[in-house]
């Protein structure tokens, strides 16, 4: 089965980290948020009984920017 993926653009920023890191990722997205730049997170973003890779995928392509948050702990996730 294939997936198709929209690519609309609907969020300025997709941050992308371990979720080790997620207190780093929570601070940049308040920030980011504060400066009225609209942030896709998966911690406000995914809800629902739909796929995560799914949402993950479609919300990546729908973002202007991919803000890669490289930790250690990033390097070492299974989704990073």
């Amino acid at each position: 089965m294939r997936v198709r993926l929209q690519s609309k653009v609907i969020y300025d920023v997709f941050p992308s980290y371990s979720r080790k890191d997620a207190n780093i990722a929570d601070e940049i997205y308040k920030v980011l948020q504060k400066n009225n730049i609209k942030v896709f997170i998966d911690t406000e973003g995914i809800g629902g009984a739909r796929d995560f890779a799914e949402i993950i995928s479609e919300n990546i392509l729908s973002s202007k920017i991919f803000l890669c948050i490289a930790s250690s702990n990033y390097y070492k996730a299974k989704w990073a």
